[in-house]
């Protein structure tokens, strides 16, 4: 009789330490993404959009990863452009959100446009300022720059 309620006891510790965490959506808030829109620099036609989308699942409920697509249009026909995102606002050269090998370049096809997604480890504070720009293609120059706003598309992230 001893034997079994050992057993029973066992069990019952055993059970409760394999329990999994479910959360439910009324734990989960809403992130915005962060979105802007790419006017060209001096002397340059490329323009574009580049939206920021949190992606969830961050240690500690926060997002430490985001999904990053680049679109631009007339861009040099089979050019290959580099684009970063960067603290503060166009033109002050502030520095790179994450280490710079992350931000993979942007392939351009034959009709002068491209799109390219990237997953990225980055997190975009909210309340900070941002912008992201984009290289001309032999990269020394800005060729497009535009402020990221938080706003529009949202995802649901752990708080």
């Amino acid at each position: 009789m001893q034997r079994s309620f050992v057993l029973v006891a066992c069990a019952a510790v055993l059970t409760g330490c394999v329990t999994a965490k479910v959360e439910r959506d009324s734990q989960l808030a809403p992130e915005p993404a962060w979105e802007a829109t790419l006017t060209p620099g001096a002397g340059h036609t490329l323009r574009g959009r580049v939206t920021v989308l949190p992606l969830p699942g961050g240690g500690g409920g926060i997002a430490s990863r985001s999904r990053v697509t680049v679109s631009i249009e007339a861009a040099a026909p089979g050019a290959s452009h580099a684009w970063h995102i960067h603290r503060g606002t166009c033109g002050s050269d502030g520095p790179i959100v994450g280490p710079a090998s992350n931000y993979v370049p942007v392939p351009v096809g034959g009709g002068g446009a491209a799109q390219l997604i990237a997953e990225i480890p980055i997190r975009l504070s909210r309340g900070g300022a941002y912008f992201a720009h984009v290289h001309d293609a032999v990269g020394s120059n800005v060729a497009a720059c535009g402020a990221l706003q938080q706003g529009g598309t949202q995802v649901l992230a752990r708080r």
